[in-house]
């Protein structure tokens, strides 16, 4: 494999070797691995927020990872800029230091939900401002 050369072009020669050489079980096998990867790689590319009476959830495309937080365990939610690579260390379900975990597919606006327990999720969504107003209305009412 070349210096440079990406992930996609080294399966594809993988593949491309394997089917040129290797018995037909083999091929099907290695194709097989690589077709369910890249589902549960497009799998993390959409997600679903749900933010209601119960609180936070959030799950993959395929439902799996799926994230909830109970209304009566928030603190408080708030709209925070990210900057994928200098917090999380990219895209994707990530740690995020101590306490913090993040879904993060963007740069940009983000909702944060921070735990009683002082812990955190944060997830890159279009209408951050208003799932956090939501959220925090929710508690209050709790309260």
């Amino acid at each position: 494999v070349a210096m440079g050369t990406s992930s996609p072009e080294v399966a594809v020669s993988v593949g491309a070797a394997l089917w040129a050489v290797a018995p037909l079980g083999t091929f099907i096998l290695f194709a097989a691995i690589m077709l369910a990867t890249l589902a549960l790689v497009a799998s993390m590319l959409f997600w679903r927020v749900t933010v209601d009476s119960r609180g936070l959830r959030v799950r993959s495309a395929l439902g799996v990872p799926r994230y909830a937080i109970a209304l009566d365990t928030i603190d408080v939610a708030r709209v925070v800029q990210i900057d994928p690579p200098r917090e999380f260390g990219g895209w994707g379900v990530r740690w995020g230091g101590p306490g913090r975990l993040g879904i993060i597919t963007r740069k940009g606006e983000a909702l944060e939900v921070r735990r009683q327990n002082g812990k955190s999720l944060v997830v890159t969504v279009g209408g951050a401002r208003t799932a956090a107003a939501l959220l925090n209305s929710l508690v209050r009412r709790v309260d």
